[in-house]
């Protein structure tokens, strides 16, 4: 009987065994890129825009996707995808954990530094490879047009006067916040504090404004000449130099207030992506940005249409970083360690179910499970949990393909159950491979969406 059960247990590790080598040999194959002998890009580039549909962002991304498919200036469309939420680090997530294989890309403007500095994400631009940058807006300060300030200086001896009095609408963690701590700590006598509340995007700050419920806020200058025939009065321009689109603004540094502050949009790989697939994604961006249709476009929306790439972006993240990374905050917001929770979590049902085994094997009834059946059960109950656990977090955290990951998740989770039952192992490999390789086909090819 002994001799039997061994003879079972190496029959199906044998099982396992063989699917999971072909299940390997697949996905190498699968993954293997002879770039030397393939051109790129083999099919759709995804690019993240972290916000919603309609904003300068996106409308910023629209303009260079259609410039470049009208030109053809890339063999595969760029595919905007729209993914908002927690100030761009939802969608800036999504192309951290992405493969660095060039097709899928992250645009984003100064959010990806603010967002790591207000706390609104555990990571910067050094879990990214920088493709570009590509144009620049300036800031603009207004407030309504019945607010008794009429410059900078005026509103900043307020915030002084009386402190967490003066609303400022911004959204938190965004670039727009770190323009009002910016403001705070350029104040002449650095005692200025402004009351933060939280608005949203452009057009949500601008509806705050309008309705009384802020006293001040800040608009790239594209958003200000479009929301200025209803009431916002400029106090102040944030650049270096008054912009051609509202020539009567004073900058901030002519009114004695130190402060310089443009948004620009960068492009983002995942981190190892090749170089060659970088400067491939480069090339065609700095081509578009030079197009007449691009340059009217941007022009219309008062960006200036700078392109930066190497050495010179390289130089912009670092000044940029090193003069957010400096602005004084009052209070950071915590991220939550959601891999802690969900250890915590696991280890919680974990103990529950051992609860639960003991107790059925206590149970003195006639009609209970017995106690033999009944810790199997207890057992393949904590094995799919913790299976299920490995798999999510695997596909999260490592650096796996979905397919083997999926394949051997299967071929393990579906042998555990069918141990008893030989006949289903065939049906279960199959499986395996339909889920794995399948799905994957069906998610990346036809539907364009990003597997791990």
């Amino acid at each position: 009987m002994r001799n039997y059960e061994k003879r079972k247990k190496r029959e199906r590790i044998s099982v396992f065994a063989f699917f999971a080598v072909v299940s390997a040999c697949l996905v190498c194959g699968c993954n293997s890129e002879p770039t030397a002998n393939r051109s790129f890009p083999q099919k759709p580039i995804k690019v993240i825009v972290p916000f919603g549909a309609g904003g300068g962002s996106d409308t910023f991304t629209r303009i260079l996707q259609k410039a470049i498919a009208e030109n053809e200036l890339i063999d595969q469309p760029l595919v905007v995808i729209n993914m908002p939420g927690a100030g761009g680090s939802i969608g800036s997530r999504k192309v951290k954990s992405a493969r660095p294989d060039g097709y899928t890309l992250l645009q984003i403007h100064e959010g990806m530094l603010t967002n790591k500095y207000s706390g609104n994400a555990n990571f910067g631009p050094e879990s990214f490879t920088p493709i570009a940058a590509t144009g620049q807006m300036a800031h603009v300060i207004a407030v309504p047009d019945s607010s008794p300030y009429q410059s900078l200086s005026e509103l900043l001896d307020a915030a002084s006067e009386q402190p967490d009095s003066i609303v400022f609408a911004v959204g938190i963690g965004a670039p727009s916040h770190f323009v009002g701590l910016m403001l705070e700590n350029a104040s002449p006598n650095s005692s200025a504090e402004f009351r933060f509340t939280q608005s949203g995007g452009g057009a949500k700050r601008f509806a705050s404004l309008l309705g009384g419920h802020s006293s001040v806020s800040t608009f790239s200058v594209a958003e200000y000449v479009e929301f200025q025939a209803s009431g916002p009065r400029a106090l102040a321009i944030l650049s270096n130099e008054r912009h051609a689109k509202v020539p009567d603004v004073l900058t901030a540094i002519e009114q004695g207030i130190n402060v310089s502050s443009t948004n620009m949009h960068f492009w983002w790989a995942p981190k190892g992506t090749p170089p060659k697939l970088v400067e491939t994604i480069a090339d065609v961006l700095q081509t578009a940005m030079q197009l007449p249709e691009v340059t009217h476009a941007l022009s219309d929306l008062a960006t200036e249409p700078v392109v930066l790439r190497g050495e010179m972006l390289v130089s912009e993240l670092q000044d940029r970083e090193r003069e957010i990374g400096s602005v004084s905050q009052r209070q950071a917001a915590d991220v939550p360690d959601f891999g802690l929770a969900t250890l915590a979590a696991c280890t919680l049902l974990g103990i529950a179910l051992i609860f639960r085994q003991r107790r059925g094997q206590n149970e003195d009834s006639p009609f209970s499970t017995p106690p033999s059946e009944h810790a199997s059960d207890v057992r393949s109950q904590v094995f799919l949990v913790v299976a299920i656990v490995v798999y999510v977090v695997v596909l999260q955290f490592a650096s796996l393909d979905y397919r083997l990951a999926t394949g051997v998740f299967v071929l393990v989770g579906g042998g555990y159950l069918a141990r008893s039952h030989k006949e289903l192992w065939p049906a279960i490999g199959m499986m395996a491979l339909v889920l794995g390789f399948g799905l994957h086909f069906l998610f990346t090819h036809l539907l364009v969406v990003d597997l791990p």
